[in-house]
């Protein structure tokens, strides 16, 4: 074991680690939290109240909808199995760009942007078996289309409704991952993604009480270390030494 920063080399004559902290433009500072929260957290674990027993989820799905203005969201499932899942948990991370756009432009001082969070709600929504069933099926139908890679044809009329979409499918054998703006297209897994969206949105305003389970976020170990470079950053320099020395 090591209490220090692992020893590094390089084959030129400096190297250094930084962090560097988030943008200074206040609307890409949000979106780079926002799209942390989205990717957060690692794992998730799932307890039953009364048998104590508990069971580690993974992240199965995510979809990610950015918007150039008003609400950008995103989708994340975790599941107890990638390809049969009895477990599932919804993830829903929104964010209202429209309010934030009009707070910084209100906004007394730049003090008080930089230490403010985005408007974003969070909501982490244990499913129930039919839910799980009918979400699980249109994540097979996109996986008969995208399994071997996803393609895209060139959009003759873009619409500029959304910004960038970002599909991400894990597999026992690997992951696919695609994001695309509106200049590309992919007809059917965009009539599956719309159809997604309705069913996570439906859910999310009618969820129904699973209050016999509990749920534990697991975050990744350099969860922390991002949140302190949302507070101005830190930077790491370390001596390397030359790989050919």
């Amino acid at each position: 074991m090591k209490s220090t920063y692992p020893e590094t080399s390089s084959n030129v004559s400096d190297c250094n680690i930084e962090v560097i902290a988030l943008p200074t433009i206040a609307m890409y500072r949000f979106e780079t939290i926002f799209d942390t929260l989205a990717e957060e957290p690692n794992t998730m674990t799932l307890g039953e109240k009364n048998s104590g027993k508990s069971v580690l989820l993974e992240n199965l799905f995510r979809l990610r909808i950015w918007r150039r203005k008003g609400i950008t969201r995103s989708w994340s499932l975790y599941t107890d199995d990638r390809e049969a899942p009895e477990h599932m948990v919804l993830r829903s991370v929104v964010w209202d760009m429209d309010k934030d756009m009009k707070d910084i432009i209100e906004a007394v001082s730049r003090d008080q942007i930089f230490n403010s969070w985005p408007e974003v709600a969070i909501k982490n929504i244990c499913l129930q078996e039919k839910d799980c069933r009918r979400i699980f099926s249109v994540v097979k139908r996109i996986d008969r289309h995208i399994s071997d890679g996803i393609t895209f044809d060139e959009a003759e009329k873009p619409s500029w409704e959304w910004r960038d979409i970002e599909l991400m499918r894990n597999y026992d054998w690997g992951q696919i991952h695609a994001t695309w703006n509106p200049t590309r297209q992919n007809a059917f897994v965009e009539d599956e993604i719309q159809l997604l969206s309705d069913l996570f949105s439906g859910i999310e305003h009618k969820s129904d009480s699973m209050g016999q389970y509990t749920l534990e976020l697991n975050y990744r170990a350099d969860w922390k270390l991002n949140w302190t470079n949302h507070k101005g950053g830190i930077s790491m320099k370390t001596k390397t030494q030359n790989s050919e020395t």
